[in-house]
């Protein structure tokens, strides 16, 4: 199984890297999101490993991740990453679900 490390990345970064290997089957299996000044930043390790659907949100405001997190329970998927932090005093949250 291969393992692929980032650290320090941006929002932007996070999607770019989302874009370009969750379509060749990796996964992230362990996020950390924290605050860098007055930004998000993100650490996280992806696998090239198989298993269920996912789907992943990262730097949601409180109301995004209540929204998406009942949409998505509602269809059958379960919360199995998550990271909370705060960024000027407001929290924030990146999370993976699978079906």
């Amino acid at each position: 199984m291969s393992e692929r490390s980032y650290s320090g990345l941006t929002s932007e970064q996070v999607q770019q890297i989302f874009d370009s290997l969750a379509p060749a089957g990796w996964r992230p299996t362990q996020i950390r999101g924290y605050a860098w000044g007055n930004e998000s930043r993100f650490d996280v390790i992806w696998e090239d490993k198989e298993g269920p659907a996912w789907v992943m949100y990262h730097d949601m405001t409180q109301a995004t991740y209540s929204a998406h997190n009942q949409d998505l329970t509602f269809g059958g998927y379960h919360l199995v990453l998550e990271s909370t932090w705060s960024v000027n005093g407001e929290p924030r949250f990146w999370a993976m679900w699978e079906q």
